[in-house]
């Protein structure tokens, strides 16, 4: 048979005996079956990791059932392969660690077809060929008794001898069953061979640990080494090597020890600020716990076995410090913008509740300002920003509140302060007897003081202003229509007096007009009146009535009463105005 079916036989005994050894499993073993024939031997070997703990015995126990059992589509070909001529083919079964080269535990067995029988024993003849027949009884004595002879074999060995035998049988097979169930002794070291495998992958998963489970787990392994080396007996010639592996890997486990507590550190540091934002007291703990875990890797010596990697974690756990550092300094900034915040809070209530003015709701206003934009300064990503969000809200309507009155009693004031503006103007122009001005600006002081808001801070002081303008204006009024009258009257008397010959002297004053006419114009009217026929003399009365009518219509227009005097001072009569305007 060519050599790919006989590979083909092997592996196809490889996959059934991977499937019967996990199908017997209550939980999958990670065991790796493979079968070879070499010089008429049928090998099948078993690894597995060395961090794993195996009953060789139980493993060995069960394939050689396995083998035993197997049925004629898996042996027949095997056996085929293997001795073409022989019925039976001896099986070597091996457990050894992935790695290692030499099996730690071994087993025969035999392989052979289910129909063939072991030969029966064949019977040894006997000792001595039968005698002769006996002579008949008439001629022969009768024998004499003899003692009883001894308790033989049919082999003719005593039994005492066969009994001792069994005995000294039994006790070597025993003892040397117990002597081979003695680990480290006919065959491999196991427990020196697991330790061993365990410490190498220990040391060697140390070069590329990163966090804490590697940590955990380099431990375990560690301390599992000891145990399997503490297994190797003292009587073994293994033992010297155990025992200084064994120190080897305790001198590891102590070394680990700042480190681990470096880790153990570290891990608390990371769980207190994990989701931040957190409170300043979270992140000054976590603070601590850093620098005493960088204190802690920093001690460790370059001897010692974690150095790389407590060097490597000092500078990762340094860069975290600095980073968690930051996010302190930021979460005490804005506690402090909070403080601030309230500060300036309790500043403009202050000054709202005091008594009410202009200036004293700008102080408020100022301060709810303040409050607000501190509070827009605090980061998101603290555990203040929530709080100051918070508090923005009823800021903002302190704010709203105190910018209604502030503007309220801005507007109060500017009226209050363009009354008094307008009364000063007023009282200028009457001082420079302007009193059409006057009369104007007292009005409009006296509108101005009017419209100071009832609510507002200087409602009372305005009302003040009202009754002292009310009167201002009368009295700029009546002085307004004393010039109006008194200008009036020049215009007029301006006009009368005028003419060829002049007609009239005047003056003028704010409680008397007086005419006086002139000698001209009386002696003019006189002369056409008393000389002239009687149409000349009644035109000079009418022209003297029309002057006396003018004159009385002045007077009633300006309020002022009329004295017309004759051309030599004396008084020709006196009017008083029916009309004051």
């Amino acid at each position: 048979m060519t050599t790919e079916t006989l590979s083909s036989s092997c592996r196809a005994l490889e996959i059934y005996l991977q499937r019967q050894w996990q199908s017997h499993r209550p939980e999958p073993i990670p065991l790796q079956i493979r079968c070879a024939i070499r010089e008429k031997r049928l090998l099948v070997l078993v690894e597995h990791n060395a961090a794993l703990r195996v009953d060789a015995k139980a493993v060995l126990g069960q394939l050689t059932r396995l083998m035993q059992q197997l049925s004629p589509e898996f042996r027949d070909p095997i056996l085929r392969e293997a001795v073409p001529r022989e019925q039976r083919l001896l099986v070597n079964l091996y457990v050894r660690f992935m790695g290692e080269q030499k099996p730690y535990a071994g087993q025969q067995c035999l392989l052979q077809p289910l129909g063939q029988r072991r030969s029966p024993r064949t019977e040894h003849p006997p000792l001595h060929p039968p005698t002769s027949p006996p002579a008949k009884a008439a001629f022969v004595a009768p024998p004499t008794m003899a003692p009883p002879a001894p308790s033989r074999s049919k082999w003719g060995i005593p039994l005492w001898v066969w009994l001792l035998g069994v005995v000294m049988c039994s006790s070597a097979f025993v003892g040397g069953f117990l002597v081979m169930l003695q680990p480290c002794l006919l065959r491999p070291c196991q427990p020196l061979l697991e330790g061993k495998q365990l410490g190498r992958s220990a040391t060697a998963r140390l070069s590329a640990a990163d966090d804490w489970e590697d940590i955990q787990v380099i431990e375990t392994q560690l301390e599992s080494a000891r145990e399997h080396l503490a297994d190797v007996p003292r009587w073994a010639s293994d033992w010297p090597e155990a025992n200084t592996l064994s120190d080897q890997y305790g001198r590891y486990l102590t070394e680990f020890q700042s480190l681990t507590q470096a880790f153990e550190l570290a891990v608390q540091a990371v769980t207190q600020t994990s989701g931040p934002p957190h409170p300043v007291d979270t992140w000054e703990s976590a603070q601590t716990l850093w620098v005493q875990a960088i204190e802690q890797l920093s001690a460790i010596p370059p001897e010692n076995i974690t150095y790389d990697l407590a060097q490597r974690k000092l500078n990762q756990y340094e860069r975290y410090l600095r980073d968690l550092n930051a996010e302190l300094q930021q979460e005490q900034q804005a506690q402090q913008l909070l403080r601030d915040a309230e500060q300036a809070a309790a500043l403009a209530q202050l000054h709202q509740d005091q008594e009410e003015s202009l200036e004293s709701w700008r102080s408020a206003h100022r301060n709810w300002l303040t409050a607000l934009e501190t509070l827009e300064q605090v980061p998101k990503n603290t555990t203040a920003y929530a709080v100051a969000q918070a508090r923005m809200t009823t800021y903002q309507d302190h704010l709203n509140t105190v910018y209604s009155q502030e503007q309220r009693a801005q507007l109060a004031l500017e009226l209050y302060d363009q009354a008094r503006a307008k009364a000063q103007e007023a009282e200028d122009a009457a001082w420079e007897n302007r009193w059409r001005v006057a009369r104007d600006r007292w009005q409009s002081a006296l509108t101005s003081a009017q419209q100071v808001p009832v609510d507002s801070p200087y409602y009372f002081e305005a009302q003040v202003l009202v009754q002292k303008y009310e009167a201002a204006l009368q009295e700029s009024q009546r002085q307004f229509r004393s010039a109006e009258a008194l200008t009036v009257a020049n215009q007029t008397l301006n006009t009368l007096c005028a003419g060829t010959p002049v007609v009239c002297y005047f003056n003028v004053s704010s409680d008397l007009l007086a005419v006086q006419l002139t000698a001209d114009y009386e002696r003019a009217v006189l002369t056409s009146g008393l000389g002239g026929d009687s149409q000349s003399r009644a035109s000079a009365l009418s022209q003297v009535q029309a002057l006396e009518t003018e004159l009385e219509t002045l007077s009633n227009v300006t309020g002022i009463a009329l004295e017309l005097y004759a051309p030599d001072g004396a008084l020709v009569g006196t009017y008083q105005p029916s009309l004051v305007l």
